[in-house]
């Protein structure tokens, strides 16, 4: 069952998925006893069977021992932490970080010395501190005898802008299909964060999803060490390791990334998700504290609020356990409360809206027959009603619910009694209190995996909105990820679907919706052309200006964005970082007040990294790009 939340942790079917009948795979790959235990950090007597993995997994050996690649996380205003782990059976291995302005590290802006310990699974993190504001950074970090990792780049927040994109997405399970959506997100350069709301891996394998299984069978991580091989075994994808290497990471945990069967299954867990994922130190020293606030100056304060450490600790005086608890939920009004950005932004693991079943067909098995999923907020109404009387009280029309778990497409307003129309208005979505983005999963089955027919999954979708009017759109078959654009007026949400049975650089948009400043609910009709590169301005004195290369890194081809105050004629030219020779060189002519947008042929440079220079009238500009 996909959409129905049910217990799957005793399920150990070896049934095959029917669509695996369909998919072409390339033969499975074998890898050496000494490579697979390098590349997971598994000792060899544990490795006697594990010896073949499915296509496209793979450990980072050009970049050995840094084979599980590198990744920032909960950047703000003036830091960011930086992470990545060293394969070795050395108790102790001393890494030098590096972070800097220029993708060729020419002038690194600090450097240092840290320890990966055995005890911490070799797992390094670095709070790096006094950064400047809304700055793109590059960073690696070497071992004691010269060995590079991978370049990662991040960001720090700005303190004023008029514009930031974010990527939002959950349900990422690695036997289920192929992370082509991870793939796609790393190569955009105009995202500030990329925003994991849960289930970031998966504890079993869904006997209907058995896409991409290694052998022998995978069981349910039950201690320290095999959560910790199960965080080892995902960063063998190379898109995963592509996207947390290319922006920073906010990330939540989901049920599926602990084990709540005992305090001490649940510690290890929680041990083994701090290791792997980049992550704050809690203010309270409670590892098990995962919500927290992310301020990106005056436009968003991003709350992150987590369900699964709090859920049903308290009773609420309706005489309803709460969903929040008492304690966060004391912590998220006060936040809101005393919040002076433009927007609020709330992730959490669980969908909140109503999703009322009654008047469906009898025999299909969802949720309760009443609601789709009481394990959601629709289980805790009154915990739900709480939260928007908060929002409505504290910060009416300038709020923005992200969503996971239910490995579906949702839009929906928030209004505080759907069914009321004295208080709510479907038409226009007056009355709503918020809204609510719910971006599919990365790779996790859907109404298509649970073997529903289209007819059927088209009619569940025609009498859920006929039944629930908040809810303006549903899409139940399809996997990607969310971008969210967000201006001072407004905030844009598209949708973005990839394929997951086989590995593919396909993306289909999704469509996007408009929430507007102040209006606390989507603008009926959805956007069929999406956004990417911002509109650029001139900065004062500059006689023009140039975008981020996109995408990045790239296959065959490249774009940038120009606008020149004058006619002008620019020189460009790409070099090599490493030694400055000019591979490609030739002159294009800008027109005043105009953008232009150039597309670049990048066949025939090898895979690396390149820099495009661009320079007129006494001005160039440098900016760098990668070829897969």
């Amino acid at each position: 069952m996909i959409i129905q939340i049910q217990d799957t942790r005793a399920l150990r079917s070896g049934r095959r998925n029917p669509y695996l009948d369909r998919v072409k795979f390339p033969r499975s790959v074998s890898l050496s006893l000494a490579l697979l235990g390098a590349a997971l950090g598994l000792p060899l007597s544990s490795l006697l069977a594990q010896t073949t993995l499915p296509p496209n997994l793979y450990a980072d050996t050009a970049h050995a021992p840094f084979l599980h690649g590198v990744a920032s996380g909960d950047p703000s205003t003036h830091s960011v932490i930086l992470w990545t782990r060293v394969s070795s059976s050395e108790p102790v291995v001393a890494v030098v970080w590096e972070i800097s302005e220029s993708e060729d590290f020419s002038e690194p802006l600090q450097s240092g010395s840290v320890n990966a310990l055995e005890e911490s699974d070799h797992c390094v993190q670095v709070l790096v501190e006094d950064l400047d504001p809304g700055q793109r950074y590059y960073y690696r970090f070497s071992d004691p005898v010269g060995n590079f990792s991978a370049p990662g780049a991040t960001r720090t927040f700005p303190e004023e802008s008029k514009a930031l994109r974010l990527a939002v997405m959950s349900c990422s399970s690695v036997y289920s299909g192929f992370f082509n959506a991870y793939g796609r997100i790393a190569e955009r350069s105009d995202l500030q964060a990329v925003i994991h709301l849960g289930d970031y891996l998966y504890d079993f394998v869904d006997p209907d999803e058995q896409v991409r299984v290694p052998d022998p069978f995978p069981q349910v991580p039950e201690n320290l060490q095999e959560w910790r091989e199960r965080h080892a075994y995902y960063l063998l994808d190379p898109d995963l390791r592509a996207m947390r290497a290319a922006h920073p990471l906010i990330a939540l945990w989901d049920n599926h990334d602990l084990d709540r069967s005992s305090v001490a299954a649940l510690d290890q867990s929680v041990q083994a998700f701090r290791e792997w994922v980049p992550l704050a130190e809690p203010q309270s020293g409670n590892p098990r504290q995962l919500y927290r606030r992310h301020t990106m100056g005056n436009l968003i304060d991003l709350y992150m609020l987590d369900i699964q450490m709090y859920r049903d600790q308290d009773l609420l005086a309706g005489g309803e356990l709460s969903f929040l608890g008492n304690e966060q939920f004391e912590w998220f009004e006060g936040e809101l409360q005393y919040s002076t950005a433009r927007w609020q932004i709330i992730g959490n693991q669980k969908m909140v809206t109503n999703w009322s079943l009654l008047g469906l067909p009898d025999g299909l098995g969802l949720g309760s027959g009443v609601v789709l999923d009481s394990g959601s907020w629709d289980g805790y109404s009154q915990s739900r009603a709480r939260m928007l009387s908060a929002i409505e009280e504290h910060q009416p029309g300038s709020v923005l619910l992200l969503s996971g778990d239910m490995h579906i497409t949702v839009v929906s307003d928030l209004p505080l009694d759907p069914q009321d129309s004295l208080s709510y208005d479907p038409l226009s979505g007056e009355g709503s209190v918020a809204a609510e983005f719910l971006a599919s999963s990365i790779s996790r089955g859907n109404a298509d995996e649970m073997g529903l027919n289209s007819f059927l999954i088209g009619e569940m979708i025609r009498i859920s909105k006929d039944l629930n009017p908040h809810l303006l759109h549903l899409e139940l078959t399809k996997h990607g990820f969310g971008i969210v654009s967000v201006y001072p007026d407004s905030l844009l949400a598209e949708i973005w679907y990839a394929p997951i049975l086989e590995p593919s650089a396909e993306l289909e948009f999704g469509g996007g919706w408009v929430l507007r400043h102040g209006s606390g609910h989507w603008e009926r009709g959805s956007r069929n052309q999406p956004v990417y590169s911002e509109p650029l301005s001139l900065n004062a004195g500059a006689p023009f200006e140039v975008s981020e290369p996109f995408p990045n890194p790239a296959k065959e081809r490249i774009y940038v964005d120009l606008l020149s105050a004058q006619d002008l004629r620019v020189s460009i030219a790409i070099l090599a970082p490493a030694d400055g020779r000019i591979q490609r060189n030739w002159t294009e002519n800008l027109q005043a007040g105009q953008s232009r947008r150039l597309e670049i042929d990048t066949r025939g440079l090898s895979a690396g990294h390149w820099m495009l220079l661009i320079g007129a009238d006494g001005h160039n500009t440098r900016k760098f790009f990668s070829i897969r």
